[in-house]
């Protein structure tokens, strides 16, 4: 697996490039767009600390494509604790979705990544307190259908959005949108308070992604 920093104007794309077909495959997963030099990520060059990040996709980017791939266990239970104990009595508005929910509700899976939903002030909020961590800095995704979106990999990856649009398109979206927002359950975990979405909601959006065996497990805890 090769890693390299490219240079194309004023942006940079952070690079894998791999052989292997399962590797390239979760690549395109974790939505790296394809390139003529292997699979990567594009920035602004004028991205405050932009080589750090770098540096960080270096050190993380293989361990990251092994648990997408199931090679390696993912530590999501340490992984979580740990971003629990960085944002301690932080002022940060933020939920948890996607299979860490469903992970909190009981349902027997093991997540890959733990997905954060945030409003746009604790985005850039979260993208500081876990600086060391960050190896996609949170940049600005105006057009998609939210303002932030960063990545970390504290044990695992950690992804978060923020400033969801509160677009009518967007009602369908009941994991992450605004709907979800109004909608926010507590789960007790580990002495830990942690806002997640209606499970209905989630199994919802688990049948129209069709994750029917993921479904099913739903199903049971409801």
């Amino acid at each position: 697996m090769e890693i390299t920093w490219k240079e194309k104007g004023d942006k940079v794309i952070f690079l894998i490039n791999t052989s292997n077909e399962n590797y390239r495959t979760a690549l395109r997963k974790l939505q790296y767009p394809e390139f003529k030099e292997g699979f990567g990520r594009t920035f602004s060059k004028d991205i405050l600390n932009l080589k750090k990040y770098f540096e960080r996709f270096k050190e993380i980017a293989e361990e990251m494509i092994k648990q997408t791939v199931k090679e390696v266990s993912v530590p999501w239970e340490k992984a979580l604790l740990a971003f629990l104990k960085i944002i301690d009595s932080e002022s940060l508005h933020w939920w948890v979705t996607g299979s860490c929910a469903l992970t909190l509700y009981g349902v027997e899976i093991i997540p890959r990544d733990i997905d954060l939903v945030t409003d746009s002030k604790s985005a850039l909020k979260l993208g500081k307190l876990l600086e060391d961590y960050v190896y996609e800095p949170v940049t600005d995704t105006s057009g998609w259908f939210c303002k932030w979106f960063g990545r970390a990999f504290l044990h695992m990856r950690i992804e978060w959005i923020g400033g969801v649009y509160e677009d009518e398109s967007l009602q369908i979206q009941k994991d992450f949108g605004y709907i979800a927002e109004k909608q926010l359950r507590f789960i007790n975990w580990n002495n830990h308070r942690i806002k997640v979405p209606p499970l209905k909601a989630l199994l919802e959006q688990t049948v129209k992604r069709g994750l029917n065996n993921r479904a099913e497990k739903i199903k049971k805890i409801l």
